[in-house]
């Protein structure tokens, strides 16, 4: 009975009271998210996105516990504010800096400013009706995401990151600037005055395409997919 007692016993750790066997179960998780890369080895999935997916979906969970665990709220929108905050990262990532520290802050903080209004509105109801304003917002975002949104969110291909978008950081400071190629095979970094002149070539490429999409031009009699024409593919057009 004393064993018992002294392991329900709380620990007070950082203002979180935990129990022993929380904390030894959390020391375990943590353990086994270090050592997973190792382990995984072995079925060729040892790849930090399998890991990065792991931490992001006990995120999740963690947070639909607080709601629903804690305070009992039913709550169908976690999805919406987990793609919110995503979308923000990437768009940090392309326009600010690819240092990962600006871009968790930012997509924590557009996500949250998002999820203000959002729950003045909601947690003004409880039970099923707390349950049902929530599934609606998540359908709503996720509707914008493929609609109205699709030049933000590109659609379910998604945004990415490409070694000439401009960022305004780091092409200020020098950081992460992208990797020229050599004949010998070794990385030698673009200048600072690189970047901008190549930036400069793609703005007025992306100009021209504008351009000659008002147009409606064509090649040959031929409609032009200007949603997958690139600069590689630049031809020579006549209007």
């Amino acid at each position: 009975m004393t064993a018992q007692a002294d392991t329900m016993a709380p620990i007070n750790i950082l203002g979180l009271k935990l129990t022993r066997t929380d904390l030894l179960t959390l020391i375990g998780a943590t353990i086994a998210l270090i050592i997973l890369p190792i382990l995984m080895a072995p079925f060729n999935a040892s790849a930090p996105s399998a890991v990065y997916l792991i931490v992001i979906f006990g995120i999740f969970a963690v947070g639909f516990n607080i709601m629903f665990g804690l305070t009992g709220y039913l709550s169908f929108g976690h999805a919406a504010f987990i793609g919110i905050g995503s979308y923000a990262a990437i768009w940090s990532l392309k326009l600010l800096t690819l240092n990962i520290i600006p871009a968790l802050i930012v997509g924590t903080l557009v996500a949250g400013l998002i999820a203000l209004p959002i729950g003045w509105l909601t947690l003004r109801r409880s039970g099923i009706y707390f349950s049902i304003i929530t599934l609606t917002f998540a359908m709503m975002f996720y509707s914008m995401a493929f609609s109205v949104f699709q030049g933000v969110t590109n659609g379910q291909d998604g945004q990415r990151t490409d070694q000439f978008d401009r960022r305004v950081l780091d092409d200020s400071f020098g950081w992460n600037q992208p990797i020229k190629p050599t004949d010998d095979g070794t990385e030698v970094f673009y200048t600072r005055e690189e970047v901008t002149a190549s930036n400069r070539e793609l703005s007025a490429w992306e100009g021209e395409i504008a351009r000659l999409r008002r147009q409606g031009t064509q090649i040959n009699g031929r409609d032009i997919d200007w949603n997958n024409m690139t600069g590689a593919d630049r031809p020579a057009v006549h209007s």
